[in-house]
This record gives C-alpha cells, structure tokens and sequence, in this order.
C-alpha cells in the first residue's frame, strides 16, 4: 500500500519552533500551570504556534462594552493562548486556571481588570519569522518546499514499493519453481520460473502502472491542497494584516493616551502648585481676616464704650439744656411781660390787636424821604403812622436846647421807633436838614402848610391814634426828663435788663466801654431809651454810651471799666448800654 502525507502535516513539520518558554511550555494544568507561569514573576513574553503573546498575572479583560468574550475550555495556560493563536482575529484571550475556562476577544478596546488565578494574553504582533523562526504570515515558500517535499516522498515511496514487489515476486517464482521443479528436468524448471516471472512481471507492470496513475492523481491532490493552503494562507495573512493594523492602532491610541495622560499629570502637578499656593494665600487671607476681625471688634467695644460716655455726656447735656431751657423759658416770660408792658404803654393791649412792623425802605426811609413817604402809614413797634409832606403839627415839643430833644441826621425808620418806645411821643416833625423834634402835643392831621424850596423835605409822622399820655414812663423815657432827671434813671437803673424793640440791653451806670465805634443815621440823642431804640434799628450794632455830650454807638465794644468821679467827668452823666447776646 501507498503511503499517504497531509500537506498540512508536512507544512507544520518544517516550522516547529524551539523554545525555553517556561509559561506555555509547561504540561501542568490548572492552578499548577498557573503557578508555572506566575511564581517568580507577574508577566512575561512568550511565542506558542508562531505567535508571541505577553502575558500578565492575577488579571482578566472585558471588552469595551463590559462584556465578556468568547469561552471555551483549556486545560493549561498554553491552551488558551493557544487558541488564540490560530484565530487571526484573536487580539487578547483569558485564562481562568482553577475553572480552566478560556475567553477571547477580538476588540482592541478591551478592559483589563485585577483577579487572582486569572491571565491574560496579548499579541505582541510578533511571530516567529520576526524572531528567527519559520513561521510568519509570508508562508509561500514553506508551501512550495512542503508540496515538492510531498511529491518527492510520494515519488519515492512508489519506487521502493515497485522495487520490493519485483524482488517478492522474484522470490515467490523462484520458492514456487523449486517446489514445482522437482522430478522435471532442469530447462523445464527454469521454464516454469521464466513463465512465473513474467506473469508476475506483467502484474507488476500493471500495478506500476497503477502507482504511477495514483502517483498522478496524488500529485493533482498535492497540488488542490496546496492551492486551498494558499488560499487559506492568503486570507490568513489579510486578518493577521488586519489584526496588526487594529493592534498598531491600539498601540498608537495607547502612545497617544499615554502623552495625553502625561500631558494631563503635568496639568495636575501645576494645578496642584496652584491649588498649594492658593491653599497658602488662603491660610495668610484667613489669618489677616481673624486679625482684622480682632481689630473690629476691639474698635467695636471701643466704639461702645465711646457710645456709652457720648450717652452719658448727652444726658448730663440735657438735662444742663433743660434747666438752662427753664431758666431761658422764665426770662422769656420775663421779657414778654415786660414786652406786654411797652404795647400797653405804646397803645396796644386791650385797646386793640397790635399791628405787624409795616417799615419804611429804600427812598423812603433815607435823609430825603419826600415825596416817596407822602400819605402811607407805617407801623412800628405796634404804633401806626401817617406820613405828611410839606406839613407841620401844632404843640409842644421837647425843649431841644435845654432837654436834648431832638434828633439829628434821623431817618424816618429810627425817628419812628424812638417815638413808638417813647409814652410821651405824640408825633414827629424833621426839618428839611433832618433835625427832628419829640411832640408831646396830638393833631392829626398837621395843619401848617410849609411851602418853597427850602421846605421840600420837611414831614410830620403823626400816629394815626392818640398816645395813650397817662401810661407810665419808662424810668428811662424822657417823661423822667421833664421831671427834672435830664439823663435819668442812675443809679437805681444800675445792672437792669431793658428791653426795646424786642432787643435786650445790660445797662450800667457810672461805667464806660471802649470799642469801635458807628454811625447809626442820627446824632445829638441824649436819652438813654432813643439811644437804645437807635441801636436796636440799625444792623450791626452791639451798644451804646453817653458820657457829657451825645450818645456813642458802636460795633464792637471792649471790657467795662469802671469810672473814678472826678470833677471833669460827674459820674451821673456817665453810662454804657450792651445788648446782652454780645460779649
């Protein structure tokens, strides 16, 4: 019988592959190949069936989805990586040794995970012809020397069969030519076995033919499985191809991961500096904050207790306001009866409502009033007055040369309030240079008519109503006068408060005050109540003084002093009024 070699017997023949592989060499199964492949190390890089795998210890792989691969059973660790090997589209497999299961994957993006008695194998996209070997994905020449090999050992198996057959047959013609030979003669013999030789020559010949036919259609075979072992090579080597692009892929993927994870742990490492640092300032924010936080709250005691002393001086204020509103509340009473006093003396009280201050302005209340005055009335201090042009009142006067009585320079504003403080005033009459003089006698209205160029500026103030001539003088006034008194009222007047045209004086007698001294619009006034009352009207003035001559007025005053009598300077004649809201 022919003998008969698979080519794919004879393809592996040629590519066996020494190895010192300690991991998939080893026969152990179970937890003892495991052993063999991880005591001592956790990984490795090992070729089984011409393909180099690395393999990792206590580890299992998912795919990308979580999911685990396709499982079959092996016995030892070379099982599973085996099978892996002959599947090109085998990218990892795994290894579970105390169950011998075996899972393979063909996703790139498969998931390691940590697990005893568990491997993994990956690719390395080696395989033994990049190592040295035979094997590999270019496997065209090993198919043509395994095929030539397969028809020489076919070749050569059919001779030695043809040339043992003809040396049996010759031996089977000459065994049975003996055997048949005896009692014949010697040619007779030879006859036979020339005749047994030829038949089983022809025979031969028949079953060379035979041979040399199967020897034919061996070869077509060879040459089928050859052509079927090219095809299958050539779509191995596309899925191997394909395999080693997906795994050049994942290892670029894998290079680009790992410089974006580098990139990323440098991104860490400054973000952690920063975090430190900000950590730093924080902790220096923090402290200055407490600090300042101490601070507010010392200032905010301080601030209390400042509180607490501007609340304490506040009630001690008011209540020094409060008795100081007292006092000023009885001095205002005072004042307002005194006040009350002087309306009734001026013809105000219960005679009639005393009528608001009507005063004269501009022209009018100037040393030429006329004719802007002419017919208008005026109130003044609760007296109203009638203004009379060219006219003159009948009666009498305060003697001027003897008594002082009469206003120099006046201007109509300031006659009228000497006459509206003075009970004994019952009209006004100024000249055309503006002397005026005090009527102690009423007409209304004035009946002498004063005419021509000289006269063009004399007037007569009239009250319209009679002075009430039985009210009681001021002792000031110059009722006090006509008594006999030509200055009045010293000493008894001394240190009293007299008030005129709501305007408080401090009178004192046998004093004298230097200071600045001013006009107030009228001179030769020598009763104390016409000077106060020529003060009070005019805006500035804080006092006035007589001593021999007329009154002084002023606008700043210094110290009082007090007067020695001497013969040059009678006492009597000496005083010093000062408006009391003035130092």
């Amino acid at each position: 019988m022919l003998v008969r070699h698979p080519l794919f017997a004879l393809f592996w023949v040629g590519s066996a592959y020494a190895s010192s592989n300690k991991c998939l060499s080893s026969n152990a199964i179970g937890t003892k190949s495991y052993n063999a492949c991880c005591t001592g190390q956790s990984s490795g890089i090992e070729t089984i069936k011409g393909v180099e795998f690395r393999y990792t210890c206590e580890q299992y792989a998912l795919d990308s989805n979580g999911d685990y691969g396709t499982a079959s059973t092996a016995a030892t660790a070379a099982d599973c990586a085996g099978q892996c090997a002959e599947n090109p589209e085998c990218v990892v497999s795994t290894w579970f040794a105390t169950r011998k299961k075996c899972l393979s994957y063909s996703d790139m993006g498969f998931r390691p995970h940590s697990e005893k008695y568990w491997m993994t194998f990956v690719r390395t996209g080696k395989t033994t012809d990049e190592k040295g070997g035979t094997d590999g994905p270019n496997c065209e020449e090993k198919v043509t020397a395994a095929t030539a090999q397969c028809k020489a050992e076919e070749a050569k198996a059919c001779e030695t069969e043809k040339a043992a057959l003809e040396q049996k047959i010759r031996a089977e013609c000459k065994k049975d030519a003996e055997e048949k030979c005896k009692g014949i003669s010697h040619e007779q013999c030879r006859e036979i076995e020339t005749k047994c030789s030829s038949d089983k020559l022809a025979m031969g010949k028949e079953l060379q033919d035979k041979c040399n036919v199967e020897k034919a259609a061996l070869s077509a075979k060879c040459d089928e499985e050859k052509a079927n072992k090219d095809k299958e090579l050539q779509e191995s080597q596309k899925k191997w191809e394909m395999a080693m692009t997906a795994l050049k892929n994942t290892c670029d993927a894998d290079k680009g991961a790992k410089e974006q994870c580098e990139t990323e742990l440098t991104a860490l490492k400054i973000s952690c500096a920063a975090d430190k640092s900000a950590k730093e300032h924080c902790e220096k924010d923090k402290a200055e904050l407490s600090k300042k936080h101490d601070e507010e709250r010392d200032s905010k005691k301080k601030l209390e207790q400042e509180n607490k002393d501007l609340i304490s001086k506040f009630e001690e204020e008011k209540e020094a306001q409060e008795k100081a509103s007292k006092e000023e509340k009885a001095k205002l009473e005072e004042e307002n009866n005194k006040l009350k006093e002087i309306i009734a003396a001026s013809g105000g009280g219960p005679g009639g409502p005393v009528k608001p201050d009507v005063l004269p302005s501009g022209p009018e209340n100037s040393t030429t009033p006329c004719p802007h005055i002419h017919g208008k009335e005026y109130t003044v201090d609760g007296v109203t007055y009638q203004a009379f042009c060219g006219k003159m009142t009948r009666g009498r006067v305060i003697n001027r040369n003897v008594d002082g009585g009469i206003l120099l320079g006046s201007s109509p504003a300031i006659v009228m309030k000497v006459c509206s403080m003075e009970p004994t005033c019952q009209g006004i009459f100024c000249d055309n240079v503006g002397h005026c003089n005090i009527y102690i006698d009423y007409q209304f209205p004035p009946t002498e008519d004063l005419t021509g160029a000289r006269n063009e500026q004399v007037y007569s103030l009239i009250p319209v109503q009679p002075r009430q001539n039985s009210a009681n003088a001021n002792a000031l006034s110059a009722s006090s006068v006509l008594a006999g008194n030509l200055f009045g009222g010293c000493p008894h007047t001394h240190k009293q408060k007299i008030t005129i045209a709501s305007h408080t004086f401090d009178f004192r007698c046998r004093e004298a005050r230097g200071g600045s001294s001013m006009s107030v619009g009228t001179g030769g006034i020598r009763y104390p109540s016409w000077c106060m009352a020529a003060c009070a009207a005019t805006p500035g003035c804080v006092g006035t003084s007589m001593g021999t001559s007329t009154c002084t007025y002023y606008s700043s005053l210094d110290n009082l002093d007090k007067l020695e009598e001497t013969s040059e300077r009678p006492l009597s004649q000496y005083w010093v009024a000062r408006l009391t809201d003035q130092s």
